[in-house]
């Protein structure tokens, strides 16, 4: 991973990173971020070197907005959820994160946002009553998701094109930043 990081810095500027290298990418420039979605060419003493960043809050602010106002649910507690407690504690929003062995017995009703990976199957006793869920998946993944979501009783809301739309955004004014 190193040699080809090194191999890159030449000639770009930035580059986003996307699962499952996150972590790997993060131990091999040296950050103490557990995992990272964006390198930034920096030029220091040393010469040039990549800085890694988590850049997820627009996205998680973005869903939050389309989720519409109240208390919000969240559906597993990776790195996407880091962002939205991230975002809730900044305004005030009420948050409860949900694991997927700590499901309360009873539906969930309100406003959620799922963020399990696709390729998880949903726990049994997961049921929704009145509630709308917001997934940050996209394409594919996202409309299995969402009958998964259907058969459950919620109301899927198809939020993971614009929070991947909002994150790129970011990550561009970074790498532009960085010039």
């Amino acid at each position: 991973m190193t040699a080809l990081l090194s191999a890159l810095l030449p000639h770009y500027d930035g580059l986003a990173v996307t699962s499952p290298f996150k972590q790997r990418i993060a131990q091999a420039i040296g950050t103490d971020l557990p995992a990272v979605n964006t390198l930034v060419r920096r030029q220091g003493a040393g010469g040039a070197h990549w800085t890694g960043f988590k850049h997820r809050r627009r996205g998680a602010e973005l869903a939050l907005e389309r989720l519409g106002e109240g208390p919000v649910q969240v559906l597993g507690d990776g790195g996407a959820t880091s962002a939205i407690r991230e975002v809730c504690q900044a305004t005030g929003r009420g948050l409860t994160v949900h694991r997927r062995d700590s499901l309360p017995g009873r539906p969930l009703s309100g406003h959620a946002l799922w963020t399990w990976p696709a390729h998880l199957a949903p726990p049994e006793r997961l049921s929704f009553q009145d509630c709308t869920v917001g997934l940050i998946a996209y394409g594919e993944p996202a409309r299995q998701i969402g009958i998964a979501i259907r058969r459950r009783g919620g109301a899927p809301l198809a939020l993971g094109a614009a929070w991947f739309a909002a994150q790129a955004r970011g990550q561009r004014q970074l790498w532009k930043d960085a010039l």
